[in-house]
């Protein structure tokens, strides 16, 4: 994962988690106690350290402070599905799509959890809800498309090149479709 963390992007692992910078960070947090980047910065280094709870706790801080940060949001959607809190990483997915309806990576994060829950139902009634609000919306055409036959799929997977040309899962999706329809024509 790639964190936009104190203006640059960063991946999680690559954070420098020393005790010297934690404590300069924590010496940055006491003297402005609602400094987002630095609470994203420590949560950072709270699970580089293996400790989610920790982490946890500097997220909770942060969205106290800044509601909207959905970064922070799928970060600790992440760390509840490690701890196995999967109810409360629905509820972080559910709130970025609130906020952010297009955000493709919230829908198929919580489309996962879904469908892994057994809950196609409900998958299926999001997929559509999306579908009704942004007819090209190549995630949410994906994943109904892996739902269909392969004539119909081959539609929705077209549907979603066109509205997403640059989508390497869309891309590799059509291209196993197209397969299988010639190995099965």
């Amino acid at each position: 994962f790639a964190w936009k963390v104190l203006g640059r992007t960063t991946r999680i692992r690559d954070l420098d988690a020393s005790p010297e910078k934690e404590k300069a960070l924590r010496a940055l947090l006491e003297k402005n106690p609602k400094d987002a980047a630095t609470l994203f910065y420590l949560a950072g280094i709270r699970q580089v350290q293996g400790d989610a709870a920790g982490a946890a706790a500097f997220l909770d801080s942060l969205l106290a402070v800044d509601p909207e940060d959905l970064e922070a949001r799928d970060f600790l959607a992440a760390l509840r599905i490690a701890q196995g809190r999967i109810e409360e990483a629905q509820g972080q997915y559910r709130e970025i799509l609130k906020r952010d309806p297009l955000n493709k990576g919230a829908l198929l994060n919580l489309l996962g959890i879904l469908d892994a829950g057994g809950k196609t139902a409900e998958a299926d009634a999001l997929i559509e809800e999306t579908l009704r609000n942004d007819p090209g919306n190549s995630a949410a055409l994906e994943r109904k498309a892996a739902r269909l036959k392969l004539d119909e799929a081959l539609v929705l997977l077209e549907k979603a090149r066109a509205a997403d040309p640059k989508s390497p899962s869309v891309a590799f999706w059509l291209g196993q479709a197209y397969r299988l329809k010639q190995d099965y024509a």
